[in-house]
């Protein structure tokens, strides 16, 4: 009877430590990417729909000239009259 071999039949090679910290910093980046991805389209989607939400244009506001701004066109009026 042939001595019983506990090894299995198909060993893995072995993956050095450089291949492995190289795979893990892949499948990092993959998942970083699938995130600022994800991100984005969320972003997106709540700006589509913060825009649709507005119904009204945004002409709304009314400009109102600064104070030091209507004095200088009080300084103007009173220079051309």
């Amino acid at each position: 009877m042939p001595p019983h071999d506990l090894r299995r039949p198909f060993k893995r090679a072995a993956i050095s430590d450089q291949h492995r910290r190289r795979e893990l910093s892949l499948q990092r980046q993959a998942q970083n990417r699938r995130d600022a991805q994800h991100q984005a389209r969320c972003l997106a989607q709540t700006i589509l729909s913060l825009q649709n939400d507005s119904v009204e244009p945004e002409q709304e506001f009314e400009i109102v000239p600064q104070p030091r701004n209507r004095l200088k066109i009080l300084m103007f009026d009173r220079q051309l009259g």
